[in-house]
């Protein structure tokens, strides 16, 4: 045999074992696929969920679906071109308008808030644009005032809003700590109108989602008449447990447990808090024109995405999922929530919105699959007997930082319930001597025996655990 002939024989050899891996990842990158449309249409069957999923890496859509319906009363379908509003991750929007504000000479996010707005009082004298950024101001949050529930459904101006904020005595010092305050994203609302000239919404629309062709997202409002929008909904389960009726979406029937129209909020009250509506296509969009440096500099990119307290960083969160970094934001206002994520290695994209459910539930899910991680779906873990000694686990289990957080654990009858910090009542099941779990919810509890007795639980929910003592 020639040389040549080797040469050859080995290249097709290659090409062989290169097709062959090649038909490998892509049959595992279909059956991820599958196991996607299984989790998400569980969650739907449920009635846990209604809304829209995509899963992209690298500018390739991976899944793209979207379940339930836009509108219970009419039985109208989600599709990708639902809007639906996206709440707090409005907020990176927010920061990214602030920071192109700076690119162009007009603030320094080091600015003192005084310097923009000559009306705040001296509390905030030290206050800089970067504490309300990153959540570090002291501000209290607006959505913990006592007096927030009774003026959130009315119309208010923005400097009506922050002009509430000014008597409010600060919570800690400046910088001191990070705490959570829509209330800061707010007030940058109010100086991005008074920097530009334009209102937020103007703002937005003409300098990030007109130049990155964002044409589904905007600006909620009360009475705009807005196509595809989507409603919003909440579920109810009174203490006896959730009842199911069937109706008829097209071919899909929807498993209905007693689903609520949200409550109203007017959305000027958000503002650039949480006021924005979007697609999942939309934001597969802004993803990858953020991360892509087509909207800011690499500067300032870089400065929207250091970790701060909190491991915040301006509009975003920072943090290691599985080992990997994820740069992202949950959203939650009436009605809905939205979870968009960006894993920088790969450039994966993974962007949940919903008109009912939590969003986050489906996202982690997703989230697994997407990186060949197993799920077990809550309506398939298997139980076993109950232990002999099952009714020991009755009895209230609490958490000393949280006095609204408690469990109680009853025995009823034969069964064992479990009575949520809500009050609805749920049968719980053994996986093994000490583990129950909830039944079709993803939810463990690990009952913890000290010489014998019980004193404590643990409860596991979404690979997240949170220890609870037996009171």
């Amino acid at each position: 045999m020639t040389t040549h002939s080797r040469t050859v024989r080995h290249n097709l050899t290659m090409l062989r074992l290169w097709a062959v891996a090649l038909l490998l990842a892509s049959l595992a990158g279909a059956q991820d696929v599958a196991r996607m449309r299984q989790v998400t249409d569980y969650y739907f069957n449920d009635y846990q969920f209604m809304g829209s999923v995509l899963v992209a890496r690298d500018r390739t859509i991976l899944f793209n679906k979207s379940v339930g319906s836009a509108n219970l009363e009419w039985m109208i379908a989600n599709s990708p071109g639902t809007r639906f509003r996206i709440g707090s991750i409005s907020k990176q929007f927010t920061a990214a308008a602030i920071l192109l504000l700076e690119e162009r000479g007009k603030l320094s996010i080091s600015d003192l808030v005084s310097k923009h707005l000559p009306s705040a009082p001296p509390a905030w004298s030290d206050i800089t644009l970067m504490h309300l950024l990153s959540h570090t101001s002291g501000i209290p949050d607006i959505e913990t005032l006592p007096d927030y529930p009774s003026w959130e459904p009315f119309p208010s101006p923005v400097e009506k809003t922050v002009a509430r904020f000014y008597p409010l005595p600060l919570q800690f010092q400046p910088g001191e700590r990070y705490r959570y305050s829509s209330s800061g994203y707010i007030v940058l609302g109010y100086i991005i109108e008074r920097l530009s000239g334009k209102s937020y919404e103007q703002f937005l629309k003409e300098n990030i989602f007109d130049p990155l062709g964002m044409k589904n997202s905007g600006y909620d409002s009360n009475s705009a008449v807005l196509a595809r929008r989507a409603s919003g909904y909440g579920t109810y389960c009174p203490p006896a447990g959730c009842s199911t009726t069937i109706a008829e979406s097209g071919d899909d029937p929807v498993v209905i447990r007693n689903p609520e129209n949200a409550h109203f909020i007017h959305m000027s009250i958000p503002h650039a808090a949480g006021s924005l509506y979007s697609t999942t296509e939309d934001l597969l969009t802004w993803e990858q024109a953020l991360f892509g440096g087509k909207l800011l500099s690499k500067q300032s990119l870089t400065k929207m995405i250091t970790p701060g307290k909190g491991n915040y960083g301006l509009g975003l969160n920072i943090q290691k999922r599985g080992g990997r970094l994820v740069i992202g934001h949950s959203g939650g206002i009436e009605g809905f929530s939205a979870y968009l994520a960006y894993y920088p290695e790969d450039k994966t994209v993974i962007a949940v919105t919903a008109n009912l459910g939590n969003a986050g539930t489906l996202y982690r899910q997703l989230s697994r699959l997407a990186y060949g991680e197993a799920v077990v779906l809550p309506n398939e873990r298997k139980a076993v007997a109950m232990p002999a000694r099952w009714q020991d686990f009755a009895g209230v289990y609490a958490r000393p930082d949280d006095a609204r957080g408690k469990y109680s654990i009853v025995n009823d009858g034969d069964r064992l319930m479990v009575v949520l910090p809500n009050k609805t009542r749920l049968r719980l099941l053994a996986a093994s001597e000490n583990r129950l779990f909830l039944e079709h919810r993803d939810v463990e509890f690990e009952f913890v025996r000290t010489e014998g007795r019980v004193t404590g639980l643990v409860v596991r929910t979404e690979g997240a655990e949170v220890s609870y003592t037996r009171e």
